[in-house]
């Protein structure tokens, strides 16, 4: 899933893996990607950051999505998460995207599972979990320029994702234009 949505847009120089838990997708897009830059950041460490010691084009950083490269802007060309905001606690989840949003030049990619009034249901069913309208929270930053994609049963299967699993991908330059006139 990751590895396509992050091919179509082109060749990236680099890309951020936000809530990256082990490196599993970081191992695979070194296979794709293996002349990019690449950064998995999370709030915890995992001993198995250590096995990509090997390639210098790989770090890891210990930092929550919402704190990640404060100050900071357009440092990536590709920023991406997957199943990262179901396990934010509530709340986290606006700092965390306009985070990805700040430090990503070209896209973001979220693979989530995207609740509109079906929210009090799955609260109910997995409760501890935080589920994200992602329609109204992007119209609320007025961040629009995006496409969610269904992920199919074949691809995912199990709930909640073949319910509600989405590829969302969003181009930036539209978006930073705006922000860029703000500032000014």
């Amino acid at each position: 899933l990751i590895l396509n949505a992050v091919k179509e847009f082109g060749q990236p120089k680099s890309i951020l893996d936000v809530g990256c838990g082990k490196g599993e997708d970081i191992g695979n897009m070194v296979k794709v990607f293996p002349n990019t830059k690449i950064m998995g950041v999370d709030a915890y460490s995992y001993g198995e950051w250590d096995d990509f010691k090997k390639n210098s084009n790989v770090s890891f950083t210990t930092v929550r999505a919402e704190n990640m490269f404060l100050g900071q802007e357009s440092i990536f060309d590709v920023v991406y998460c997957s199943a990262l905001m179901i396990m934010l606690k509530p709340g986290l989840q606006v700092p965390a995207i306009k985070a990805m949003l700040r430090v990503a030049k070209e896209g973001v990619i979220f693979i989530e599972t995207h609740m509109g009034l079906e929210i009090k249901m799955f609260k109910e069913y997995f409760p501890g979990r935080t589920y994200t309208d992602f329609i109204k929270l992007f119209k609320e930053l007025k961040f629009t320029n995006y496409t969610m994609d269904k992920i199919s049963s074949e691809v995912w299967p199990g709930f909640p994702w073949t319910e509600r699993g989405f590829v969302i991908k969003g181009r930036l330059k539209e978006y930073k234009q705006k922000h860029a006139k703000k500032k000014n």
